[in-house]
Order: structure tokens, then sequence, then C-alpha cells
């Protein structure tokens, strides 16, 4: 019986690292979005959530359809729920975040910086499972 492939595994096979890198911060971001509106984002949400220009979200978007062509980031979430639970803990922590934020600092307008949540979800989502 063969192994399953990691995300990381398939994604980096039919698109390159750069790509899916790319990839999984929209998964990452895609989701984080998602669990804040309570449904589907678009490019255009997601990229106002994390103060990236909406030509870079779409970016990211494309990266993904190159990485897992004919899915989307609802199928990964629906393939490996403990991202699902990843984001929403994470959702709780950048809001407590961002009211610290914006108590001790007039110039915060409340987006989130991709930067500062990456390095808690991102690489644990590559090990899982692909769409």
């Amino acid at each position: 019986m063969k192994k399953q492939q990691t995300a990381l595994q398939v994604a980096i096979r039919n698109a390159g690292f750069r790509k899916a890198h790319q990839a999984f911060l929209w998964i990452f971001m895609w989701g984080m979005t998602r669990e804040e509106l309570r449904r589907e984002p678009t490019p255009e949400e997601v990229g106002l959530d994390f103060d990236l220009a909406i030509s870079q979200a779409f970016r990211h978007q494309q990266a993904y359809r190159h990485c897992f062509p004919g899915t989307s980031p609802a199928d990964f979430y629906a393939a490996n729920p403990e991202a699902v639970a990843v984001c929403r803990k994470l959702n709780r922590v950048s809001e407590e975040y961002r009211a610290a934020v914006e108590e001790s600092s007039a110039r915060s307008n409340g987006k989130r910086k991709v930067t500062a949540l990456l390095d808690t979800a991102l690489l644990s989502f590559g090990f899982m499972a692909a769409p």
C-alpha cells in the first residue's frame, strides 16, 4: 500500500517550492478569514483582512490552484479538521493581540499581519493530508 503524500509534497511536486509557500499562505489566510466571516471569503476579503494588495491575494489564490488543481481551500480544511481547529484558536489569539495593539497604538488599523501568525500554523499545514 502506497503512503499518502502530505500536502507539502503534493504542492512542491505540482508547482515548486515558491508557489507551494504562496499556496500555504493562501490556505492559512483563507481559513483565518473564513473563521472571522463565518463563510467562504473572496480574495478581496482575504486581502483586506491581511492588509494585502488585492493583486497579491489573487496571486496567492492562483498559486493554490497550481499546487492543488481542481480543489479549493475548503477541500483542504475538509480533509484536515485539525487545520480548522488551528484557525479557530489562532483567530482568538489574533483578536486578543489586535485588541492589545489597538490599546497601545493609535496607528493600528486592526489588520492582521501574516508574519505574526505564520510560524504557529504554516508548517503544520504542510504535513497534513493533501486535498
